[in-house]
């Protein structure tokens, strides 16, 4: 004789409730990779050489500024990369940080991710399924 199904006590996670919190982890994860990428991907144009003094990346919200004012150019405009090493790879390059900004831009990209992967691609399998 089969023993009765017992029910999880009412406040124990289910297997949906973490898979739902892991993915928002995950996304969430992605959306500061994202964030990070697009930081090293994208330029900022620079318009003059007091422009230099503090340049930013980050989108849509900017969370990183440079000082380039070191290396300044011969003409402008000019598209400034992410200055990891400097010009010459040796020096340093002074930097600020906007944290929240960061987690911004993490929450942004993040959610972007959590919706693709978790309500336009089920809902464009279902609707594939059905044909």
């Amino acid at each position: 004789m089969p023993f009765p199904h017992q029910s999880p006590p009412a406040d124990a996670p289910t297997r949906s409730t973490l898979g739902a919190a892991l993915g928002l982890l995950g996304a969430l994860v992605l959306g500061c990779v994202v964030s990070w990428w697009i930081c090293l991907a994208n330029t900022t144009t620079v318009r003059s050489e007091a422009d230099l003094g503090s340049v930013e990346f980050g989108f849509p919200l900017p969370w990183m500024a440079q000082d380039h004012s070191q290396s300044p150019y011969v003409d402008y405009p000019q598209e400034v990369a992410l200055g990891l090493g400097g010009k010459s790879g040796l020096e340093q390059v002074p930097t600020d940080y906007n944290w929240l900004a960061f987690l911004g831009d993490a929450l942004v990209w993040g959610g972007a991710a959590w919706l693709l992967g978790f309500v336009a691609l089920p809902l464009i399998f279902r609707l594939v399924r059905r044909r």
